[in-house]
């Protein structure tokens, strides 16, 4: 029937080696031929009826695994000071109560009063930032305050180190002043605060001028802490100014 004694035909679905041919009988050939065309057309017809079936979908159509959750695209997340800085304010909106938009808000009314927080706000933790927020029109007095009582410092990038100094009262943060001109022997602190503003702890201090003492016993510790304030970095230890253990 088709001119020759044998047939090869070529089975992509069977179990021989790619590209192996199978040569037929010239009677058998006919009934194998049609057999792997229904086998063929039965294939195509089942894909077309998975595609329609409501629970069948073809791994072709699945979302691709990053996009399952947020959870396994966060390892690939550019943390950002912005992306930072949004993440705490969201987290200090839940504190207060409020949306972004709240916070966004109570931001504006701070940054009008202390213009370096814009800058430090990936820097703090939520719950610090919603104390800041919760209410500014106070903030804003004490911020005023300060600078009516130390005039000769940027009250702004002081408390843009060290945040927590509104959260007290202004004539308290003065007080400190005055203590750390008694530590030090000298009136000329105000750089000093604003550089340094852990330097306003009067515990810390001492702490610094018995280890500059110690290390340094031929120097004078006063004139040591005061060319180089840095030296407060070093002896900060424990909870109270480095904050709770992070595994605990």
């Amino acid at each position: 029937m088709f001119g020759f004694e044998r047939i090869c035909v070529m089975f992509t679905h069977s179990s021989k080696p790619p590209g192996h041919k199978t040569c037929l009988r010239p009677e058998f050939a006919s009934q194998k031929v049609v057999t792997h065309q229904a086998f063929l057309r039965s294939s195509v017809a089942l894909r077309r009826s998975i595609r329609k079936h409501p629970t069948c979908v073809l791994a072709s159509e699945r979302p691709p695994p990053w996009a399952i959750t947020f959870d396994i695209r966060e390892r690939e997340t550019d943390w950002t000071d912005e992306n930072k800085a949004r993440l705490v304010s969201l987290f200090a909106g839940q504190e207060l109560g409020c949306g972004m938009e709240g916070v966004q808000r109570r931001m504006q009314d701070l940054v009008q009063v202390v213009p370096d927080f814009g800058r430090k706000v990936h820097t703090m933790k939520p719950g610090l930032l919603a104390s800041l927020l919760r209410d500014t029109s106070l903030i804003a007095q004490r911020a005023a305050r300060l600078r009516e009582l130390l005039p000769n410092t940027n009250i702004s990038a002081m408390a843009a180190k060290l945040p927590e100094i509104l959260l007290q009262e202004a004539d308290e943060t003065v007080s400190q002043v005055q203590q750390l001109k008694h530590q030090l022997g000298t009136d000329n602190v105000d750089q000093l605060v604003e550089d340094y503003p852990s330097l306003l702890d009067a515990e810390l201090v001492e702490e610094a001028l018995h280890e500059l003492t110690r290390l340094m016993p031929n120097s004078d510790p006063k004139r040591t802490l005061l060319r180089d304030p840095s030296v407060v970095l070093r002896v900060e230890r424990g909870p109270k100014r480095l904050g709770p253990h992070p595994d605990s």
